[in-house]
């Protein structure tokens, strides 16, 4: 299958979530076909769900002027209401693996270093 062309959209990072998702809305514009099936542990227990291979691509990520940030999960699930929320992605703990996330209630921002 040829890999389709890249969708825009807005991530929601969540350090409550071990992997990464995508509204299944997109799952189904790219056609995707799920490559395996992942245990998905959350408020309404443990579900088997479709897992997908994807890429993500962040060309204007502030941090990195002048480069793009990549990142390839080994697999994400779709989600059904990200897309009801405002959001295109959900971007899990296998995605803040990769960097420091500091968040300062108090001041309401956060600094991410790599």
């Amino acid at each position: 299958m040829p890999i389709p062309p890249p969708v825009e959209g807005t991530a929601l990072i969540d350090t409550g979530a071990t992997k990464s998702a995508i509204d299944s809305t997109v799952v189904s514009a790219l056609g995707l076909v799920p490559k395996t099936t992942v245990n998905i542990v959350g408020s309404t227990g443990v579900q088997d769900q479709d897992g997908f291979a994807v890429r993500f691509l962040f060309p204007d990520f502030p941090y990195v002027p002048g480069q793009i940030l990549q990142f390839d999960p080994e697999i994400v699930t779709a989600s059904p209401t990200l897309k009801v929320c405002g959001f295109t992605a959900l971007l899990g703990r296998d995605f803040l693996t990769h960097m420091i996330l500091i968040y300062d209630g108090k001041a309401g921002r956060y600094t991410i270093c790599f």
